[in-house]
């Protein structure tokens, strides 16, 4: 079974980088590593390979480029679009959605996978920022069978909709969006993992 750890990263999240990447060595399981850099230039990712190094955790980084005057919804989206291509050519099983403001338990993948036997994604819930009594319900965690990738694109953002055409998505909105109307599988679970979402 092959999984991908496949996450976004930007300079504008350093205060939190390496706690992130401690988590995620902390691991307690066999998965392979893919950061995706939108940040402006590429100073961040000799930071965060420096520290992958120091760690001795084995993270492949692509620098995406071209980011300068791009939104957030941009660079995530194209972050996204990059992920599912490494996912499909690399012949992965599942892709682990863990955004890099989330320090996850160690044994959250066993419990992730013991979850989606029965669902096509599985997505726990997490705390929000600056009010942590209140849950959020994104990608920022959440476990995704191959066919989900073969079968609906990541990366598309912005007024995609053709049936609500003025309303606004995130990549990630707007994939859950359509794996609704699809009726796929998805498994909410909460209170199964102690997640840390850092500010």
């Amino acid at each position: 079974m092959k999984i991908l750890i496949g996450t976004p990263i930007r300079d504008v999240k350093g205060y939190c980088i390496y706690e992130w990447l401690d988590s995620v060595k902390a691991l307690e399981y066999k998965f392979d590593v893919l950061l995706v850099d939108n940040s402006d230039t590429e100073d961040f990712v000799d930071r965060v390979a420096t520290h992958c190094e120091r760690i001795k955790l084995d993270a492949r980084i692509i620098p995406l480029g071209g980011m300068r005057g791009k939104t957030v919804y941009e660079r995530i989206a194209l972050s996204h679009k990059r992920i599912r291509k490494e996912v499909l050519k690399g012949g992965y099983d599942y892709w682990f959605s863990l955004e890099c403001d989330n320090i996850v338990p160690a044994d959250t993948l066993d419990i992730l996978l013991a979850e989606i036997e029965d669902a096509e994604v599985v997505r726990h819930f997490y705390p929000e920022k600056t009010r942590p009594h209140i849950e959020v319900d994104g990608i920022g965690c959440a476990l995704f069978k191959r066919r989900i990738l073969e079968d609906f694109k990541l990366g598309e953002y912005g007024m995609c909709d053709l049936l609500e055409p003025k309303r606004v998505y995130s990549s990630d909105n707007w994939l859950y969006l359509r794996l609704w109307r699809e009726k796929v599988k998805i498994k909410d679970l909460h209170n199964f993992l102690d997640i840390k979402h850092l500010q």
